[in-house]
């Protein structure tokens, strides 16, 4: 249902790129375009949750390709979402615009003790598979007390 979804949005995109997609689906959000450009509800969305989440964005989005638009989006939506539950409450968010690719990075303290809601793995299987599908780099794993996620995803810009 979900890649359904996303396909709508992204011909929604393709078809008036300065109107917001409309979708059916159920998800509140259905109506909000997947895409870097509305990362600021996604955030407000985690910190409403109980997630303190900082932002640092570097460079501009103008002129992504849609793929790595959405897929950028979705990784930073797990992302936030597995930090929610997996950590101690708090998380950086860091997205860096380049010429040749856009970078997303988030990272989080790791939450001591069995605590945080069970997972079975399937939203880094699938932060992976997008990152890898756009010939990008994908790494999550513990690094120093924290959980990061990093991804890389070519940038091949279009005329805006």
């Amino acid at each position: 249902m979900q890649g359904l979804t996303e396909m709508r949005q992204m011909i929604g995109v393709l078809r008036a790129p300065t109107e917001p997609a409309a979708v059916d689906g159920g998800d509140p959000d259905a109506a909000v375009p997947a895409r870097l450009g509305e990362l600021d509800r996604l955030v407000e969305r985690a910190r409403a949750a109980g997630l303190a989440v900082r932002v640092s964005t570097t460079g501009n989005p103008d002129g992504l390709p849609v793929g790595v638009d959405l897929a950028a989006y979705r990784i930073v939506q797990e992302s936030l979402t597995n930090a929610l539950k997996h950590g101690s409450g708090e998380a950086d968010l860091e997205i860096t615009y380049r010429s040749a690719e856009v970078l997303v990075r988030v990272e989080n303290p790791v939450r001591v003790g069995r605590g945080g809601l069970p997972g079975a793995g399937a939203g880094l299987i699938g932060m992976r598979e997008r990152a890898v599908l756009l010939d990008g780099r994908f790494v999550a794993g513990p690094m120093d007390g924290r959980w990061r996620v990093q991804a890389a995803l070519p940038a091949a810009r279009q005329p805006s």
